[in-house]
């Protein structure tokens, strides 16, 4: 663990001691670090709002992936901020200025247990790693919105989350978050990672919103060199998602279905310039102009436990996408139920049950096999990687979750010859 990472924690647990005492009567009583004596509200009032979470996330291979040498990994995220109510502070109306920043440390076990290192990885068991160990700058945005609250516009730097926006209280990539980022990560950058960008959502009615953007599309703001940089040396084009939001989760449900499509070339991944298999030929890529792909995502809540509306057992789906030509990935789908307060003298409580595939280019794979054939060589053939994922979250109603979880992955990395895995994890959140 880095000393900056050390240097937090010890800070955190020794402020939240003195601080907790304070919090018992305030809106931060469950927040890790409480009140502040009062000063957290005083902001507040005042339109400063703090920002802070503690992720941190074990990983274990407990049977099975191509490395069985046992290990133990962690990784972690330290995100602080503020949210800035521009009404209170410069008479702004309905508009506000976040800012986050995140630091990222650790290693996932997927990467050094599960999957064959000649392979890729297609998706991992600890879904905070990721995007370099580096302090990056995740949002810094300015929001307003307009006639009654039904135009909503958002300028600044920030990941394309809001698409296709879906929770994260699952620790396997599949099931947490939108999966634009996840399935077509050279191109679709997810928090942390932020680019420059501007969007607009329209409330048609109660039931119906649609929303747009226009992103930057710079490969170079992965590199932890960039992880603070604001200008947009490296850009390669532009992407242009839209989607549209439908329904309500207590009702007939919600759905969400949506596309993008970016300006930025990009390399066929099986064909040459004269459409030939480059493989074969040895001749430069053929280049494509843009890139596109689609999805979709339903969720409803079926039930309320113990007839309590603070308690909904719902059910979700997403389904993902990718062109054919220029894509490494070509789609996934996951489906699963999370709830809220299993038993009844625990009503903050969380549990999910997920299941999942993300399945390889076959484009690509057609590619790798004739390379192999050509130079003799034994690079693996990807396919499908299929995941489950059991977890239980305990609220301990200090800003403090701990959601031990059991991972069990068919085909790590999409390799059918890498024995099935099972991995045992454990997410520990805490609201400072």
């Amino acid at each position: 663990m880095s000393q900056l990472v050390k240097k937090t924690l010890l800070f955190t647990m020794l402020f939240s001691t003195s601080c907790f005492l304070y919090a018992q009567n305030s809106e931060y009583e469950n927040n890790l670090t409480g009140d502040w004596n009062g000063h957290r509200t005083k902001l507040n009032n005042s339109g400063i709002e703090v920002i802070g979470n503690y992720m941190h996330e074990f990983g274990y291979n407990l049977n099975g992936g191509f490395n069985k040498d046992k290990k133990l990994e962690y990784a972690n995220e330290i995100l602080i901020g503020t949210d800035l109510d521009l009404d209170k502070i410069l008479s702004i109306p309905n508009a506000n200025l976040k800012i986050i920043l995140t630091n990222r440390n650790g290693k996932d076990i997927t990467r050094t247990r599960l999957i064959d290192p000649e392979g890729g990885q297609l998706t991992s068991a600890q879904e905070v790693w990721g995007r370099g160990s580096v302090t990056r700058l995740a949002e810094l945005s300015y929001r307003q919105k307009f006639i009654d609250n039904s135009i909503d516009l958002r300028i600044g730097r920030f990941g394309f989350g809001e698409f296709g926006e879906f929770s994260c209280e699952f620790q396997n990539l599949l099931f947490c978050g939108n999966t634009s980022g996840s399935n077509t990560g050279s191109l679709i950058y997810n928090f942390p990672v932020s680019q420059w960008a501007a969007q607009v959502k329209y409330k048609l009615n109660d039931s119906v919103t649609v929303q747009t953007a226009i992103f930057e599309q710079n490969p170079s703001l992965q590199e932890n060199d960039n992880a603070l940089r604001l200008n947009t040396k490296g850009s390669k084009g532009v992407i242009l998602p839209i989607e549209f939001i439908v329904g309500k989760l207590d009702q007939q449900g919600l759905f969400r279905f949506g596309g993008y499509y970016s300006t930025a070339k990009a390399e066929d991944v099986y064909l040459d310039i004269n459409n030939s298999p480059k493989a074969l030929t040895k001749v430069d890529s053929k280049e494509h102009n843009q890139r596109y792909g689609y999805w979709g995502m339903y969720q409803k809540n079926i039930s309320y436990l113990f007839n309590d509306p603070q308690r909904p057992l719902q059910l979700f789906t997403q389904l993902h996408y990718n062109d054919k030509n220029a894509s490494y990935i070509n789609n996934s789908i996951n489906l699963g139920v999370l709830g809220h307060g299993l038993f009844e003298s625990r009503p903050n409580d969380i549990f999910g049950l997920a299941f999942g595939r993300i399945g390889v280019n076959s484009n690509y794979q057609k590619n790798i096999k004739l390379q192999n054939e050509v130079a003799q060589t034994t690079i693996p053939i990807q396919n499908y990687e299929a995941s489950t994922e059991l977890f239980y979250g305990l609220n301990l109603n200090n800003g403090i979750i701990l959601r031990p979880n059991i991972q069990y992955i068919k085909n790590p990395g999409g390799v059918k010859k890498t024995e099935d895995a099972v991995v045992l994890g454990l997410k520990i959140s805490a609201r400072l």
